[in-house]
């Protein structure tokens, strides 16, 4: 099955399909010849990459995987040759404010929920060590900005 019958919303430009048969060319040289010889495969390889490979949605794996050439061998060849992984910064993304302040909005709802169950004195100790639970939580989000800055 070719790559345009498996995924129709990606079409192939010309550009495109001609580093798609330097690359099929060149791996068909590369079984052939001896491993020492794999210069012209491996940049036609790194050509290929920087057409096609995109984080999430790069048709690059299956170009190779329609041409039969083993993944790690295209990587290792292309290392080989120069060629270095882009690296993505791994991490939480910050979230939006609308995120922060609907959960604030769900902590204070949980807590007015939790504090009606009781009255009296038994309600002001809880509230008391509801608020100073909060002083804290507060602090130590005020301390990670300033110290973010």
């Amino acid at each position: 099955m070719s790559i345009r019958q498996s995924n129709p919303s990606f079409p192939l430009g010309k550009d495109e399909l001609s580093q798609v048969t330097v690359v099929r060319e060149a791996w068909v040289e590369y079984q052939k010849k001896e491993k020492r010889f794999s210069k012209d495969f491996a940049l036609a390889l790194i050509a290929l990459h920087e057409q096609l490979a995109k984080p999430g949605h790069g048709m690059f794996w299956e170009h190779l995987k329609e041409m039969k050439i083993p993944r790690m061998t295209a990587y290792r060849l292309m290392q080989s040759h120069g060629w270095k992984a882009e690296k993505r910064k791994a991490g939480k993304k910050p979230q939006p404010e609308e995120v922060r302040t609907l959960a604030r909005s769900k902590a204070v709802t949980a807590a007015i929920g939790f504090l009606s169950g009781f009255t009296g004195q038994e309600l002001q100790e809880r509230f008391d060590d509801f608020c100073e639970e909060l002083r804290r939580e507060i602090f130590v989000e005020e301390k990670k900005k300033s110290e973010a800055s």
